[in-house]
């Protein structure tokens, strides 16, 4: 048996990058409802949402809306050919 030298916690789950993997496993599940109730309408219903945390000053409801409408958004959206 080699012995390995301890690594420097990169990949140690701690409850800060627990909450982000939450995070996106919540942004996929909004985004996943919404798809299915506002079909195309979907990512500018999140842009709307995110609009009005941003107006009620929730930081972190429009960092969650937001990434709910780009995961919405088509992959090639603003890429000109």
């Amino acid at each position: 048996m080699s012995h390995q030298e301890p690594d420097d916690g990169d990949d140690v789950m701690t409850e800060e990058n627990t909450k982000q993997v939450i995070d996106s496993i919540e942004v996929g599940r909004v985004a996943h409802e919404l798809e299915l109730r506002h079909g195309r309408n979907a990512p500018s219903f999140a842009a709307k949402l995110a609009d009005q945390a941003e107006r009620d000053g929730q930081i972190s409801g429009v960092v969650f809306w937001r990434s709910v409408s780009a995961s919405l958004s088509p992959r090639d959206a603003g890429v000109e050919p």
